[in-house]
């Protein structure tokens, strides 16, 4: 009897698919878990800031509630931000104030002369009815 020649491929094949297997196994088994904290924590202080100096007026929040990014706590009371407010307002109603005494005063400048004209007997042409209107229009 002849003796057969060992075949080494299928052992080789066989070995080859056990390596592959465990390192696909180990990728998985072995790749970091995000990792997740339970749990509750206790404040004593915690530091909050604003973008406009202040004081506290009202707190919108109990201990223990739970809150979102997002979520008004509190309310300041900022005096200098009203107080700006308040001399913008002031500002605004004085232009407002400066600007209707200015269009009276055009007003009875015109009106003025108007009845000096009229006064002085200049009026009565004709040439003098269109430079009225020509000079009023602008106003």
């Amino acid at each position: 009897m002849k003796k057969q020649a060992p075949n080494y491929i299928p052992a080789i094949l066989l070995i080859v698919a056990v390596v592959v297997t465990t390192a696909i196994c180990g990728f998985y088994a072995l790749r970091p878990q995000p990792e997740v904290i339970q749990g509750q924590t206790e404040v004593t202080e915690y530091r909050v800031s604003s973008k406009v100096p202040g004081r506290v007026k009202r707190i919108l929040v109990e201990e223990g509630q739970r809150v979102k990014a997002g979520d008004v706590l509190a309310i300041l009371e900022a005096p200098e931000v009203n107080a700006k407010l308040t001399q913008a307002v002031a500002a605004e109603d004085a232009a407002a104030a400066q600007s209707r005494k200015s269009r009276q005063g055009r007003t009875r400048r015109a009106k003025t002369r108007r009845l000096r004209d009229v006064a002085e007997g200049q009026s009565g042409s004709r040439n003098d009815g269109k430079e009225l209107c020509t000079r009023e229009t602008p106003l």
